[in-house]
């Protein structure tokens, strides 16, 4: 089959696909199910609730009335053209508002009096919004929003206290984003451009600075579309900005009407039709020049006159005649090409948006499902670094205690035994003062806190730098921080300290020189002083002398140096097992810290979970879906 017999055949399934029943095609219904099914099973439901409360939505929108929205930049005469497709000022210029919320107008055969609000109780509650506690009770609700009533007159002071907080905090850093996502009006129906519309005035599709909760309700909002009617000047047709919102529109399969507005103004509308179609054509489904003036003037009359502060137009305006009035207006052209919509193409475009909008939360649902797997792999790797960081700086520190302790414990023992061949018989009572051993007390006392210091050092560097700018847990389509904890560790100065009390050597000795020894000495010195025989006894003086001061030096290093040594390996046992106790206070914070995202076990599911969702097709394409139709056609006639 040649390509020219199989795109007729292919639109020929499309429609019959979308256009086969009254409601939402059986087709799309089952896209809808799988895509729930996916939503599910993905184990992300929190992050994607509103994916999963439009879906449900899906069914409904089979029976809503025609909805369209009204779209394009400010002092385009958005406001204006609102009344006319309305019939009528309903929807005063002064107090329109533009940009904060959502407004829908309903046209009725019989309107309410009350004002329907729609609120975000939790953007309300982090604004601290006590303006609203006007709103009185809640009576209702959708979506995650909360539903107030409000007369009339209160509803339009509420609308222009909220369009006042948002315009003068527009752009700052502390920006008012209003809780209130919609207000809906009731109004007459008897000179509306369609009977039952629904009149939405819209916010603009690039919201990128808004909360979640906006961006969400925005994205619903256009799913809900049948039709955007999009406002250009004359003077800006061609801005990028415009083209890049239309083309947004239209990837919820939106039929597109752009509208040049104050056509009375424009002098060469050849070249501003050609302009448009140029820089429009291709995503426009028609382009219509339209003055919203003339149309209030020819259907409202002297209600529209009264209202309007625009004199100079009204008295140019006024010179034409009804059928010039019509003409220019361009509602009748805009009428009809809307009515061509509703006459028998109405399910099938509608098909195609509910499809189309479907295939956008499959996209948006992959894109999630994408960073959220990559939250749990960078959550686990982070994890692992951590523990790894930890036990190297335990290691660290060990080491450097280990390694100081050694070292200056051989500068010691070698200070001491230089110092005992000091020692003599004569100056043996002053061995600890030659030795210097109190001195060697408090040099022992210092290292050990100076280890403890550098021990603590190594710790404190780690929280510094698992505290350090962005790192964090992610889980980056659940809180717009993007992190679940301000810091993977929430140790203070205290914990990370390796405290100890310093381990001191006594340095006790026995003196082996005893009584008689002693008197033998005294009597053999005393000898050598006697003349004559004195030289007979000095040489024995000094053997006696030397021989006691070899066994005082070897009786005292014995004990000299074990005491140092037992008071070194004390002073290491209880630095190292307070880093221990360190480490697994440390450990056991990671761990707590880890466990708010879930844990290895938890991670290790979800990034399974995900493999799964992400590895089928879960709205099928046009082009897998209609060969599937026909198979199990076919299966079906056999």
């Amino acid at each position: 089959m040649s390509y020219h017999e199989a795109a007729p055949a292919f639109r020929r399934h499309i429609s019959a696909m979308f256009a086969g029943s009254r409601g939402i095609a059986p087709c799309v219904l089952e896209q809808e199910r799988r895509l729930a099914d996916a939503i599910k099973s993905s184990g992300l439901a929190s992050r994607l609730r509103h994916l999963e409360a439009g879906i449900h939505d899906v069914e409904l929108k089979a029976n809503e009335p025609f909805e369209l929205f009204v779209m394009g930049e400010g002092k385009f005469g958005k406001s204006t053209l609102v009344n006319a497709l309305l019939g009528a000022p309903i929807a005063p210029t002064d107090f329109l508002p533009k940009t904060w919320c959502f407004n829908r107008y309903v046209a009725e055969p019989e309107p309410r009096q009350h004002v329907r609000v729609f609120v975000d109780e939790n953007l309300r509650i982090n604004q601290r919004c006590g303006h609203l506690d006007a709103l009185g009770r809640p009576c209702g609700g959708y979506r995650n929003l909360t539903e107030y009533r409000l007369d009339r007159s209160a509803a339009e002071r509420l609308a222009k206290e909220e369009e006042r907080r948002v315009t003068e905090t527009f752009g700052q850093a502390n920006a008012y984003w209003s809780p209130i996502m919609e207000m809906e009006w009731s109004v007459p129906c008897d000179r509306a451009i369609l009977p039952g519309i629904r009149l939405v005035d819209t916010m603009g599709i690039d919201q990128r600075l808004a909360p979640k909760s906006h961006q969400h309700h925005l994205k619903w909002q256009y799913e809900r579309a049948d039709a955007v009617l999009w406002l250009v000047s004359r003077e800006k047709i061609g801005a990028g900005a415009t083209r890049k919102e239309i083309s947004e529109a239209r990837r919820y399969a939106k039929l597109v009407y752009v509208l040049i507005t104050r056509w009375d103004q424009v002098r060469d509308r050849a070249e501003a039709l050609r302009l448009c179609e140029h820089h429009y054509g291709d995503l426009a489904s028609a382009i219509v020049p339209v003055c919203a003036p003339a149309w209030l003037l020819a259907q409202a009359g002297e209600d529209w006159i009264q209202t309007s502060g625009e004199r100079e137009l009204v008295r140019r305006l006024r010179q034409l005649g009804s059928d010039e009035l019509l003409d220019l207006s361009g509602m009748v052209a805009l009428r009809d090409q809307l009515d061509r919509f509703l006459d028998g193409r109405q399910a099938y475009h509608r098909n195609a948006q509910v499809y189309s909008a479907l295939r956008q939360k499959d996209r948006e649902l992959r894109s999630i499902a994408l960073a959220a797997r990559s939250d749990a792999e960078a959550n686990l790797e982070l994890y692992q670094e951590l523990k790894e960081r930890l036990s190297q700086a335990a290691q660290t520190a060990q080491d450097l205690i280990e390694s100081s302790l050694t070292e200056n414990g051989r500068t010691w023992s070698q200070q001491v035994t230089k110092g005992l061949l000091r020692i003599t018989y004569d100056n043996r009572h002053e061995a600890r003062s030659i030795l210097a051993l109190d001195r060697v007390t408090n040099e022992i006392s210092e290292t050990q806190e100076r280890l403890a210091r550098d021990a603590t050092t190594c710790f404190r560097d780690l929280v510094t730098w698992a505290n350090g700018g962005s790192r964090g847990y992610v889980l980056s389509e659940f809180a717009p921080t993007g992190s679940v904890a301000d810091r993977l560790l929430t140790a203070s100065a205290t914990e990370t300290e390796v405290r100890i009390t310093a381990s001191k050597p006594e340095f006790e000795w026995q003196d082996p020189t005893g009584f008689w020894t002693e008197a033998k000495i005294l009597a053999v010195d005393a000898l050598s002083h006697i003349p004559l025989v004195g030289d007979l006894f000095a040489e024995k003086a000094r053997q006696l002398k030397a021989d006691a001061a070899d066994d005082f030096r070897a009786n005292a290093r014995e004990p000299i140096l074990q005491q140092l040594q037992a008071c070194l390996a004390e002073a290491h046992v209880r630095l190292v097992s307070r880093v221990q106790v360190v480490e697994t206070a440390l450990h056991n914070d990671i761990t707590r810290q880890y466990d708010l995202t879930g844990g290895d076990a938890a991670h290790q599911q979800a990034m399974e979970r995900i493999d799964a969702v992400l590895s089928r097709n879960i709205v099928e394409p046009l082009l897998v879906a209609i060969p599937l139709r026909l198979m199990r056609k076919l299966e079906w006639r056999r």
